[in-house]
């Protein structure tokens, strides 16, 4: 940095902390893998510790991969592990694996057209094809299996197998700081890659801050990754008072700095070497206080670090206020251009900020705050119009200053946001909520498509056709994350704040009415489904495209199926295949006929026609490679032989299903799979098997939130627990089940529990209950809306007819 020489931190004492690394990193040379931590509070020298230990192994011939956490508000997904990939082709762009940038690239696509509005030139961003809303619509609705989830996992296992197969060619250490800091995404392939790494010689290291500092569910989430890699934990004490002397020597160089001193120091610093630095720097004398744990110096070292802000130069004030808006780290060259100084002048500002220990030099050339709470006791001086104007200044800097990745994206939707910049504050949250679709990281598209409406609101003329499309963008994420209500409520308000526009295009009103449909599909509400679809393939329907036409055949098909009208759902179907075809879009295809396929074995007479649809599908998903898929009509492939006493083969089919699934990552297929296997094994009485394989059901599908496949486990579980004749546990499951489904409008489940409940009754020796329940199974209809269950019915018919003194062929 000009005008600037950075101190160089050593790293002083602690031989246990660098000897249990350099064993380890003797460990990954042979080839065994694993997670280390380091953990330390702020300030404690974990960064210098690993600026050795990168040394080390690299001096020893591993490979080495570097990233850290950024402290961001709402940062990129797979922000942590991308910049790690990145680091690989800093080291050595040949050898890298293939495909690695490319892999890289592909976790986040910008749309093809950006807008004349954005002053920032995306052209590294923008992919070789158009997300388009019907992407997530279309792709959305194959309730009860959406492919949300299945996504997500694979896009986590394309980025650990990534990281993996640098420790299979030759042994390689991940260093990751600031874990604690770290986006949500990057967390989750890490949680998937934890198990693997002791079968690779792949050594990750971690360093960050005491899990007790960690707010509920971040501290969680790294129990669970660091228990699952089985990791060893280094955790990197203060300073001991000799360690401390040791310590002012290297940086203070001072030989008349006497014992005295250095205790004092070390009592006020409590050991923690960038307290203690600044002390030196300083000559600080600071009141003596009682002794407390050590974990108490970085909120201490704050503190001093505070009490300096009210004195400083108005040169520094202003300097260091453009700083806290540009974040905790930064370029020089940024905070030159936001603040509008020289560069001589700003150099000399800098390094009095730094020479205060309010600021400091990263190995980059780049500036930091030491503590990113200091960050924000600075921010949080500022006025509110300061805020905005330097939110402006930071964007205008950006534009003109960065590079076009993903992480300038989410810094510009940011300061456009607080700068209330609304044109682009609007752009660039929208891209970056679009980068968060691509990813599966709804939370955080969320946040992004909240802020875009915001700023749509306050800008003028209005722009209806932009505020339904954010809309439409929002609410698809609303319905992954389960707020089907919110996003109801929200579609329909806008919808009719819209509705008399001329600027709104057909097409568009078409598709915000079938992404409605869609939301009333997974809230069960099968006649508002009925009501919108009918419309949109009425004589007076709407223009609308291809891929939004597909939504509308596969909604009607799945409601049709759902209500027991196969031959009409196998109508809707074939005209989904058919426009599939027509647009050449081979997956869809194999995916409506596997759909088409579950309508088929429901039909009498079309039950071979289905089996081999399932096969030929099965067998073409898999040329493709699409495991997920495959287990998916796998699955529904050992349902339909199993419905024809075809259990065997069913169960063959079912455990193919469980190993396709384990192999995609995909918990949902897993845990469909799974329940059908117990209830398979249930009809075998292997109950005990049934059991395990329910309940492991029941969990996944728990843990991602997939109540139609939670019904299931509730029947099976009634099941077991009846044919177990353990009654009052049936009865409870069963009324579970019955509550969901009642809750999800899904007739053809709900016959099916009203059956087992029938049953129950019986095996109570509870007629008159059971008569009823038979009554009003006969007036839903189960025969046309569950063929399969026709004989469990038929028999249940006559045994409550006989034990009633009726006529069984009544």
């Amino acid at each position: 940095m000009a005008g600037s020489t950075r101190v160089e931190r050593p790293f002083v004492g602690r031989p246990e902390a660098v000897d249990a690394l350099r064993r380890r990193s003797d460990g990954v040379r042979a080839g065994r893998g694993g997670l280390t931590v380091i953990e330390g509070e702020a300030g404690v020298g974990k960064s210098t510790l690993v600026e050795g230990l990168v040394r080390d192994a690299r001096a020893k011939g591993l490979r080495v991969l570097v990233a850290r956490a950024r402290s961001l508000d709402n940062p990129p997904p797979y922000q942590l592990l991308n910049e790690a990939l990145a680091s690989a082709e800093r080291i050595d762009p040949d050898d890298a694996p293939t495909g690695a940038s490319a892999s890289v690239s592909t976790l986040a696509f910008a749309p093809t057209a950006v807008g004349p509005e954005m002053a920032f030139d995306l052209p590294a961003l923008i992919g070789p094809e158009s997300w388009l809303l019907e992407e997530p619509l279309v792709g959305g609705i194959s309730a009860p299996m959406g492919p949300g989830t299945e996504r997500r996992h694979r896009l986590d296992q394309s980025l650990v197998n990534e990281l993996l197969s640098w420790g299979d060619r030759a042994p390689t250490a991940v260093v990751l700081e600031d874990v604690h800091l770290s986006d949500e995404a990057s967390l989750e392939a890490l949680a998937a890659m934890a198990p693997q790494l002791t079968t690779h010689a792949l050594w990750v290291v971690f360093t960050r801050l005491p899990l007790t500092t960690l707010g509920g569910a971040r501290r969680a989430r790294l129990e669970g990754i660091e228990r699952a890699a089985e990791s060893d934990l280094v955790v990197l004490r203060p300073l001991t008072p000799s360690e401390a002397g040791e310590f002012v020597r290297h940086v203070g160089g001072a030989g008349d700095v006497g014992p005295d001193e250095i205790i004092q120091w070390h009592s006020q610093s409590r050991g923690n070497p960038l307290f203690l630095e600044q002390l030196i720097r300083r000559r600080g004398r600071l009141t003596a206080r009682p002794e407390k744990a050590s974990d108490q110096s970085a909120s201490e070292f704050t503190e001093y670090l505070v009490r300096q802000l009210p004195d400083l130069p108005p040169e520094e004030e202003r300097v260091l206020a453009v700083a806290s808006v540009l974040g905790r780290e930064f370029p020089f060259g940024l905070l030159m251009r936001a603040s509008d100084d020289d560069e001589e002048t700003l150099a000399e500002v800098v390094q009095e900020l730094v020479g205060r220990g309010i600021l400091r030099e990263t190995p980059d050339e780049g500036l930091e705050f030491p503590r990113d709470d200091l960050r924000t006791q600075v921010y949080a001086r500022l006025t509110e119009a300061r805020r905005r104007l330097l939110h402006r200044r930071a964007a205008e800097a950006l534009e003109a200053y960065a590079t076009a990745d993903v992480a300038t994206v989410y810094a510009l939707a940011r300061h456009c946001f607080l700068g209330k910049i609304d044109d682009k504050a609007v752009a660039y949250n929208r891209l970056a909520a679009e980068f968060a679709a691509r990813s599966f990281a709804p939370l955080v598209a969320r946040e992004h498509l909240e802020r875009a409406r915001e700023a749509l609101s306050r800008v003028q003329p209005r722009d209806p056709v932009a505020e339904l499309e954010t809309a439409l963008e929002l609410a698809v994420q609303l319905d992954l994350l389960g707020e089907l209500d919110l996003a109801e409520r929200l579609l329909k308000a806008t919808l009719s704040d819209v509705e008399t526009r001329p600027e709104i295009p057909p097409a568009l009103r078409a598709f915000a009415a079938v992404c409605l449909a869609r939301i009333y599909s997974d809230q069960g509400r099968w006649e508002e489904v009925d009501r919108i679809t009918t419309a949109l393939t009425g004589p007076q329907a709407l223009p609308i495209g291809p891929r939004t036409q597909l939504a509308v055949h596969r909604l009607r098909g799945e409601f049709l199926y759902f209500h027991g009208r196969y031959r009409e759902s196998l109508d809707e179907h074939d005209r989904a295949i058919a426009i599939a075809r027509a647009q050449h879009e081979d997956r869809e295809v194999a995916l409506e006929t596997v759909r088409r396929a579950n309508v088929l074995g429901m039909i009498p007479g079309r039950f071979e026609e289905a089996v081999a649809d399932y096969r030929r599908i099965i067998a073409a998903l898999l040329e493709r490679g699409d495991k997920s898929e495959a287990a998916y009509a796998q699955i529904y492939l050992g349902v339909v032989l199993s419905q024809h006493g075809r259990n065997d083969e069913g169960l063959d089919a079912l455990r193919s299903a469980k190993e396709l699934a384990e192999a995609a990552h995909d918990p949902r297929r897993l845990g469909w799979a799974l329940f059908n296997i117990a209830d398979l094994e249930r009809a075998n009485h292997h109950l005990e098997i049934a059991r395990e394989s329910n309940g492991e059901a029941r969990d996944l599908l728990e843990r991602i939130g997939d109540r139609y496949g939670l019904v299931q486990t509730y029947i099976i579980e009634g099941k077991i627990r009846l044919q177990a004749d353990e009654l009052d546990a049936a009865h409870l499951a069963l009324l579970e089940g019955y509550r969901l489904v009642r809750e999800l409008n899904v007739p053809a489940d709900e016959v099916e529990v009203l059956l087992r409940l029938a049953e129950l009754a019986l095996a109570r020796s509870d007629q008159p209950q059971a008569e009823s329940r038979l009554s009003e199974l006969a007036r839903m209809g189960l025969e046309r809306l569950r063929p399969d269950l026709a004989e469990d019915y038929r028999r249940f018919k006559e045994r409550v007819l006989v034990g009633g003194g009726g006529d069984p062929a009544a």
